[in-house]
């Protein structure tokens, strides 16, 4: 906690360099393409905005993967974004207006599980079972959410829906069979904050009624 005190300017800064860095490496390359005759000038706009996602997906992972080696749980941290990212690709969920919010907000809601929640957890893993059925409870019922940003239409909604049982089914058997077995509590924890949180992020999108009709 005290680390966390002293450097949460470093990490920001992290954040904002890296997002600087490599925004800049996005508008070079699209030139660079466009120069070339590679991309057509007239779909300058669709190419930076995929590439801008991927770059905004790096800068996230990257922020988090450099937290999760600092405290020491990388591991941990890497099966909690399988879960949390697999899932959510699926379900969708809850989306901030701008990547900033999202980069911040998602850097503070890990900050402050692995220093107040997953101590409690640990501490108190009975409740574990009835966090991961919960979850796949409020999934279920939920299902995907059509976010505008996703914009799918019916089949693809209907397909959504399908994968998001599937890999809930499967993530959910794995956790309750390594519950059962007694094997690597932190892991175990990780893995559930990852279904818990997209559950979570359901909810909120539900309540802000941020979904389209497919």
């Amino acid at each position: 906690m005290q680390w966390l005190l002293e450097n949460w300017k470093k990490i920001a800064i992290i954040g904002l360099g890296e997002l600087i860095c490599m925004g800049n490496v996005v508008d070079k390359l699209i030139n660079q393409l466009i120069i070339n005759n590679i991309v057509p000038y007239n779909m300058k706009d669709e190419y930076k905005y995929a590439l801008d996602k991927i770059v905004e997906r790096t800068v996230s992972y990257l922020v988090i993967f450099i937290i999760s080696v600092l405290f020491n749980i990388f591991l941990p941290t890497f099966i909690f974004l399988l879960c949390f990212c697999s899932l959510r690709g699926c379900t969708g969920g809850f989306h901030f207006n701008s990547y900033i919010k999202c980069l911040f907000s998602t850097i503070a809601i890990y900050i402050v599980f692995i220093i107040s929640i997953y101590p409690w957890l640990y501490n108190n893993s009975e409740y574990l079972p009835y966090i991961l059925i919960a979850s796949v409870i409020i999934i279920l019922l939920v299902g995907s959410i059509n976010h505008p940003n996703m914009n799918w239409d019916e089949n693809e909604e209907y397909e959504a829906n399908k994968a998001a049982r599937i890999l809930l089914f499967l993530q959910g058997t794995c956790i309750f069979l390594c519950i059962e077995l007694n094997i690597n509590k932190t892991c175990l924890i990780f893995a559930i904050f990852g279904i818990s949180l997209c559950a979570i992020s359901l909810i909120i999108a539900k309540i802000c009624r941020q979904e389209v009709s497919g």
